[in-house]
């Protein structure tokens, strides 16, 4: 009789533990694809184009000069919220993950196991 309390132990840790980690977004990834999407562009900004924005937050006053443009066409992996609710989640309060090219095409058939975690 002990053996099986422990074999029926043993199944449901290890059911636990399987049910735990896909609601937790660890192996998730394989959800999706998508085929077409071209490497993102980055283009550095000249004098004549550059501009900015400036921000008030928490007591601080910064001034945020854009130095790049980008284009990208991507999809959308994984996206964390973060509100710690210091500065910097006042700034950027999501984390977003992209992939394009041949990880997009392949998302649904390659287990990538995304994950973001202290991304400062």
């Amino acid at each position: 009789m002990k053996k099986y309390t422990t074999i029926l132990l043993v199944v449901l840790i290890l059911g636990g533990l399987i049910y735990w980690y896909r609601g937790s977004g660890g192996g998730v990834g394989k959800t999706r694809a998508i085929s077409g999407l071209s490497e993102p562009v980055q283009e550095k900004l000249t004098s004549k184009d550059e501009s900015g924005t400036h921000l008030s937050m928490d007591g601080w006053e910064m001034d945020v000069t854009y130095e790049y443009k980008y284009e990208v066409d991507a999809l959308v992996i994984s996206a964390k919220s973060y509100s710690s609710g210091g500065i910097e989640s006042d700034l950027a309060p999501k984390d977003i993950a992209f992939a394009w090219g041949t990880v997009a095409e392949l998302n649904e058939e390659v287990d990538f196991n995304w994950s973001q975690s202290n991304r400062w």
